[in-house]
């Protein structure tokens, strides 16, 4: 049985200070929409909370930076970290301990809503997170949203770390260059679209092995490709913000059949280090896989061992590989979707995209080639854990959009939303997730082909209610784009 923090029980009210935290607005250190109590004891330390969920569900959770600031304190053995937060002449200070995963250094960059450690027990008796609010070095009774935080009461987070999601293409212009179309997200709209080209590029040396991520740590999320070489090597390239020129930040060493991975390239932050890194798996052509993985280093790649798995088919698999928190630990994991003989399908989990957990669900009878690759993550019900969600062709002009929630050791069916008349022969593999409403459950985005040579985004929100349309363009062939459709915080 894990010990809560001390002091649950001698929670207390304190008067307010004359001092308050009025320029700054700090946000709970905690994921958007989770619910935490706080709470204090004699000797604690004026303004200290000890930060805890009533369910005691809470070890392992998400640390999230209050205000963007600079990490100024990074101590191992009781798992703290201190950011200052300039404000004009005055210095404000937020303090987080007893974390692990620690994933700031002295001297970093944060950003608002940006991890920088799960809730842990280091340096401490019981699971929690203690926090501090400063004022030029004096502490204070802690303000998240502008209003000062009352002892033994419920919280709920409102860190949805800044700017919500919206799209990114990146379209072949043919022959030897290559275009990114990259949105802004207007609420209920996408919008301010931004191109970038890049030169002595050919997209079919990428195929659809297109990610997003932040994969330099700045607090915006970039684009990713894998490219097939000429000699018989592959690169990644990345390009920033998805409004810049790629770049390559990655060559492989000697001879790498990257046709052997077809799609089945995602992005995660595997070592939950605020980094985005990236996995391939890789059909070994005798019925076994391999899933290599690379972890960023802000500026480049260092590659990791592949994982070998025996007896595993990823013709069964296709290009159904996505990348998600799917135990809730604060590090991403690889889930594929396997079809399986007798007509049913699994959803096969590897954690921190090394270590194989196996099958975690099983369908009734479902066919995954009515799915094609439209298999996307993303945390459709705020509870801290990567799920799925699939687009399935009825095969009567007419879907099905199918959603699994995690409950950290298996999958759950969730929900199952039905259109009208829709064709999905007219979206192909062009579907993602991201949070694209202010709300803290993240969404599905599709791009849809229209029959007078538009195209438009279509969203659900949560992977089950339907938002309408969000954006039409003028004249565009979405099959200049093929499948390299992601969503990003820019």
């Amino acid at each position: 049985m894990l010990v809560r923090a001390i002091g649950l029980g001698l929670a207390m009210t304190i008067a307010l200070s004359s001092v308050v935290l009025a320029a700054l607005n700090f946000k709970l250190p905690f994921v958007c929409g989770e619910t935490y109590r706080g709470s204090t004891y004699d000797g604690h330390g004026y303004g200290a909370i000890d930060f805890n969920k009533d369910d005691g569900s809470d070890v392992d959770d998400p640390v999230l930076a209050s205000a963007g600031g600079t990490v100024v304190e990074r101590v191992d053995s009781n798992g703290r970290v201190r950011i200052n937060h300039q404000d004009g002449a005055s210095v404000y200070q937020t303090v987080y301990a007893h974390m692990k995963n620690i994933s700031v250094s002295v001297n970093d960059t944060v950003q608002l809503g940006q991890q920088i450690g799960t809730v842990w027990n280091t340096g401490a008796v019981g699971y929690h997170l203690h926090y501090n609010q400063l004022l030029n070095g004096s502490e204070q009774l802690a303000k998240f949203d502008g209003v000062t935080y009352q002892y033994n009461t419920l919280i709920t987070s409102t860190n949805c770390s800044g700017e919500p999601a919206a799209p990114a293409m990146l379209y072949d212009l043919g022959p030897s260059s290559a275009r990114i179309y990259r949105w802004s997200n207007g609420g209920g709209t996408f919008n301010g679209l931004v191109t970038a080209d890049t030169s002595n590029f050919y997209t079919g040396y990428v195929s659809d092995r297109f990610v997003s991520g932040d994969f330099d740590n700045d607090g915006h999320e970039d684009v990713l490709v894998a490219y097939s070489n000429a000699g018989g090597t592959f690169s990644f390239k990345v390009a920033s913000h998805a409004a810049a020129m790629f770049t390559t930040w990655y060559t492989s060493d000697g001879s790498w059949s990257i046709a052997s991975v077809q799609n089945r390239l995602v992005a995660g932050d595997w070592n939950a280090d605020g980094k985005t890194d990236v996995a391939m798996a890789r059909d070994n052509n005798n019925t076994t896989v391999s899933l290599y993985r690379w972890h960023s280093t802000g500026t480049g790649f260092n590659a990791s061992s592949p994982i070998n798995l025996g007896s595993f088919n990823v013709d069964n698999v296709g290009d159904r590989m996505v990348a998600a928190d799917w135990n809730g630990d604060g590090g991403d994991d690889v889930i594929m979707a396997y079809q399986k003989a007798n007509g049913t399908f699994s959803y096969h989990v590897w954690l921190s995209a090394y270590s194989y957990v196996g099958a975690v669900y099983t369908s009734g009878q479902f066919t995954l080639s009515r799915v094609a690759g439209r298999l996307a993550a993303g945390d459709w019900n705020a509870d801290g854990k990567g799920d799925a969600a699939m687009a399935y062709d009825n095969n009567n002009g007419t879907f099905g959009l199918y959603r699994w929630t995690s409950t950290g050791s298996g999958f759950t069916f969730s929900a199952l939303w039905t259109s009208g008349s829709f064709a999905l022969a007219n979206v192909g593999d062009r579907m993602t997730g991201g949070r694209f409403t202010s709300d803290a459950t993240d969404d599905i985005v599709i791009a849809y082909q229209n029959a007078n040579g538009t195209f438009s985004y279509y969203v659900w929100q949560a992977a089950s209610s339907y938002s309408g349309i969000w954006y039409t363009s003028g004249q565009f062939s979405i099959s200049a784009v093929d499948g390299r459709l992601v969503a990003g915080a820019w």
